[in-house]
């Protein structure tokens, strides 16, 4: 059975060979630090978290106008940089307390991500939402998306309007509100739990084999409703269902209209016999009259409606137009319908198509494996046979049958 992919956590400290490598670099004198110092690094190393050098680390290269990258790299690699800084410092221990202060005051608590971090689907919901950043990058699997996005997310602030999410880097300044930024990443965190489907709807998903998970996968792609094509490659079935989840979670709730092409415009004469006001809608920058505003006879399964190009326009639009004659346009709407259903109608959609792959396994099997029924007396005569040859009850009796018929059919 599969469940929901929980991740290894990110907070996580420094492992013992680690540390013993760079208490062989310190004790070699590759860099010099004074052996006072050397044992409170050393105690220190072994309490502070990965996550903790990281942001150390950031501070303090910031602050040089120094570029820093975390992704892909191991945390061997992080602690030996941390210790590269700690040795060119003049007075690391002044200089290590004041670059902490500078870490509570600008950088949200790691804590704050947590509830994220364990959870890939809201992981992949979230970079869906973030478009232009991470949507360029290939990740194989979740565990790589997770080191990434983590590595991403710590030092970015953001906000969320009209299911977009922005990110600013952080700035080391006076002006930075830490307590906004916080509430902020709060009010994400509130809207996001709003919008997604609970869990609860999606036991099913956890309890589907690999194939019909991929068939899910393949299901959903079909439809335009998978999500990070082509960035998010899942590796394994809890990928899988953290990838269904989310794409599930993209779909809105309630169904709407989506418009995806325009047709090729078909020039019309629109004749407005006296000074006229229409109040109607937009759509691809073309004002749309209201249904039989004009007698004009056009395919309505192939078109939306009537219209003409404008320049500026908004979601509703007001119109006066004076008597006269105007080029309009037939504007094609999609042709294969124009509604997109609401996320509880996908949801549905799958669990049957999942109901019918279990039946069609089912019929498989049965034409397979047929029932015998045995007489309730004849049982524990079966039984007995079974026992003393040391059989099933299902291997002696096709035994029996394949003794009797050779019995009656010899070479």
């Amino acid at each position: 059975m599969n469940s929901v992919q929980v991740l290894p956590a990110v907070n996580y400290g420094f492992n013992q060979s680690c540390i013993d490598k760079i208490n062989n670099y310190l004790t070699s004198k590759v860099i010099l630090i004074d052996s006072a110092f050397y044992k409170e690094y050393h105690n220190f190393i072994k309490s502070i978290s990965v996550q903790d050098a990281k942001q150390l680390i950031h501070i303090y290269k910031f602050r040089l106008n120094q570029p820093v990258n975390f992704y892909y790299r191991s945390d061997e690699d992080i602690l030996m940089e941390l210790t590269t800084i700690v040795g060119e410092l003049q007075n690391p221990n002044y200089q290590l307390q004041e670059l902490f202060k500078a870490k509570i005051q600008y950088m949200l608590p790691i804590s704050l991500h947590q509830w994220i971090e364990n959870d890939l689907s809201a992981m992949l919901f979230f970079v869906e939402k973030l478009p232009n950043s991470l949507t360029n990058k290939a990740f194989i699997g979740g565990e790589e998306l997770k080191s990434y996005f983590m590595n991403f997310i710590q030092f970015n602030v953001i906000q969320c309007n009209n299911e977009i999410i922005s990110f600013t880097p952080i700035q080391f300044a006076n002006s930075f509100d830490l307590t906004y930024w916080i509430s902020e990443y709060e009010n994400y965190k509130k809207w996001y739990s709003s919008v997604i489907t609970p869990k609860k709807s999606y036991k099913w998903i956890e309890k589907c084999e690999d194939e019909q998970l991929d068939s899910l996968l393949d299901n959903l792609a079909q439809k335009k409703l998978l999500i990070l094509h082509d960035v998010f490659y899942p590796q394994t079935s809890e990928d899988k269902v953290a990838l269904l989840i989310a794409s599930i979670n993209c779909v809105p709730i309630n169904e709407t209209i989506r418009y995806k092409k325009l047709f090729p415009n078909e020039p019309i004469q629109l004749t407005i016999e006296k000074k006229q006001f229409f109040i109607g809608t937009t759509y691809d920058g073309f004002f749309m009259f209201k249904e039989n505003t004009f007698n004009i006879n056009f395919d309505k399964e192939k078109y939306k409606g009537i219209g003409f190009l404008i320049n500026n326009y908004s979601p509703t639009f007001e119109l006066t137009m004076d008597a006269g004659d105007y080029e309009g346009a037939i504007v094609g709407k999609l042709d294969n319908g124009i509604i997109i259903q609401g996320r509880e109608y996908f949801i549905n959609q799958l669990k049957n198509t999942v109901r019918k792959q279990k039946a069609r396994a089912v019929e498989v099997v049965s034409k397979e494996e047929r029932t015998v029924s045995i007489l309730k007396k004849n049982m524990p005569k079966l039984e007995e046979l079974a026992q003393s040859q040391k059989m099933t009850l299902n291997q002696l009796t096709n035994k029996l049958i394949e003794v009797a018929y050779e019995s009656k059919n010899p070479d």
